[in-house]
């Protein structure tokens, strides 16, 4: 995401410096004027109060994780009572829940989701037995099982029923100047990269198709 959103902005003449950080310090960073946007954000109420949002550069499917041997065969989150369920704090996972602080927990739809502060720690709650599941983009998937087959495949199975689906979004605060300016020529040239092609090459995932109706 951040080399697509890169890579758009480098087109319409802007450049971008980042970092990496964990991602409710991201949202707070946004919020203190510390950092002007992000370069992939869900949208909800409160941040499109603050942001300006770009068109959906991508759609993140969320699918079911679990150890290897598990039953990943959930259509829905009703089906997953009792169990539970690794998820990202802050992430604006909509109706399902509000979870905003690392380690809370929160029941919802008969399952326990508990929020930790990104994917690779929720992983590791899931391989020591401390979670029954995670969520987790299906193209992150994809991602880690192109890049690390062996051991992916070895330690864990993957649901093959999309749970629900997230548009993604570069964002920037409203106060910053020509911040309009900006997601418009974001807006153009990230439909111009499905077009070319660099899209699909930058996303190193090349069954990828865009539809550019």
């Amino acid at each position: 995401a951040l080399d697509l959103v890169k890579y758009a902005l480098k087109r319409s003449g802007r450049d971008m410096k980042t970092d990496i950080i964990e991602f409710k310090s991201v949202i707070d960073g946004i919020l203190d004027k510390q950092y002007d946007g992000s370069a992939a954000l869900w949208k909800n109420q409160a941040r499109e109060e603050v942001m300006l949002f770009s068109v959906p550069y991508m759609y993140n499917q969320i699918i079911l994780v679990g150890r290897k041997g598990a039953d990943v065969s959930a259509d829905e989150i009703t089906d997953l009572t009792g169990k539970k369920i690794g998820v990202v704090a802050d992430y604006a996972y909509g109706d399902l829940m509000n979870m905003t602080v690392a380690g809370q927990e929160e029941e919802s739809n008969g399952a326990t989701f508990v929020s930790g502060n990104n994917d690779q720690e929720n992983l590791e709650k899931l391989l020591k037995g401390e979670l029954d599941y995670i969520l987790v983009d299906a193209l992150l998937v994809e991602y880690a099982k192109k890049h690390q087959p062996e051991e992916v495949n070895k330690q864990l199975d993957f649901g093959h029923h999309i749970l629900f689906t997230r548009s993604l979004h570069f964002a920037v605060r409203k106060d910053v100047p020509r911040a309009q300016e900006i997601i418009d020529g974001f807006n153009r040239e990230i439909k111009a990269m499905a077009s070319d092609g660099s899209y699909s090459r930058i996303l190193e995932l090349t069954w990828v198709r865009a539809d550019m109706d």
